[in-house]
């Protein structure tokens, strides 16, 4: 853990065929950081989990899909360093523009999510390439950095 209070790792999960690449080295496309949700005040959100403790690894594993039995990562995650993600975001590109918080849900207390404004569409281009570039793909038999 971090003195900011922010696990030393993050995860997002792989629900779909289409976020990963027959590339070896670059296994994660773009696309599985694309943002999905829109905030009132104007921020688009990529859901994350933050990997405190196995209990968030074992949440993290055991989501279902919506309405159904069926396990929604069973693909893997896609795991990257908060450190690195500082480093990234920082980048004068970014301008200040992309930050990350927690965001508990009441079936998750380590949903997190990284933020990027609306309507900057090549900045999250830029942003989802990146990430895909650093993070790196877990199974999901394999277990996953926590702490």
């Amino acid at each position: 853990m971090r003195d900011d209070g922010y696990p030393d790792n993050w995860a997002r999960g792989i629900s779909k065929n289409r976020y990963l690449s027959k590339d070896s080295e670059h296994p994660l496309k773009p696309v599985t950081f694309e943002y999905m949700k829109n905030r009132e005040n104007g921020m688009g959100e990529i859901s994350i989990i933050w990997l405190e403790n196995r209990e968030a690894e074992e949440i993290a594993k055991n989501m279902l899909k919506r309405n159904s039995d069926e396990l929604m990562f069973i693909l893997g995650f896609a795991v990257m360093m908060t450190n690195k993600m500082d480093e990234i975001i920082s980048d004068p590109y970014y301008g200040g523009n992309v930050t990350y918080c927690h965001a508990p849900s009441h079936s998750n207390p380590y949903h997190g999510h990284i933020c990027i404004p609306l309507k900057k569409d090549e900045l999250a281009r830029q942003l989802a390439s990146e990430l895909a570039d650093n993070a790196a793909l877990y199974r999901y038999d394999e277990s996953l950095p926590v702490g």
